[in-house]
């Protein structure tokens, strides 16, 4: 039976076989004199990895160094006392108390400057606080110095 069998599949695959075409090894492209020498020097330029083991530094007499004990951490510096803390806070409030003493007389002297001017000149904008009309004064100026040029006899 076995020999049957195995003939079946030898004539089954005989089909399978005779449709491949051949395969044709690939065409190898030769490399120019130049990529040659690249690829030779670059080979000979490479260094080997040294990698670092236990049993390197065992071999080639490494030295390893230990401490047998490690020395103890610095202790932390003194908690501030409470009359520190106090005197710290009593100095925060002093500074905010000047801060803001400084703040509400800038504001005042502000204040006071605005109604100083807004009582000179009446609180009303100047023409020249405008930029068109500012522009539109210097183009009528320009206009009238180029008609007096125009104005004055040939010499």
């Amino acid at each position: 039976m076995k020999p049957l069998l195995l003939a079946s599949f030898a004539l089954a695959a005989l089909p399978l076989l005779a449709g491949e075409t051949p395969q044709t090894p690939p065409a190898t492209t030769t490399d120019s004199p130049l990529v040659a020498a690249a690829k030779k020097s670059a080979a000979k330029k490479r260094k080997a990895t040294i990698v670092i083991t236990n049993d390197n530094l065992i071999k080639s007499g490494g030295h390893i160094t230990t401490t047998a004990t490690q020395a103890p951490l610095p202790s932390l510096p003194p908690a501030p006392s409470a009359a520190q803390l106090q005197a710290e806070q009593d100095r925060r409030d002093a500074q905010a108390k000047l801060k803001k003493d400084a703040e509400e007389k800038a504001k005042a002297e502000r204040e006071a400057a605005q109604r100083t001017l807004a009582a000179t000149d009446g609180g009303a904008q100047t023409m020249f606080d405008d930029p068109a009309v500012a522009e539109h004064l210097a183009e009528e100026q320009a206009k009238k110095a180029k008609e007096k040029e125009a104005k004055k006899p040939p010499m």
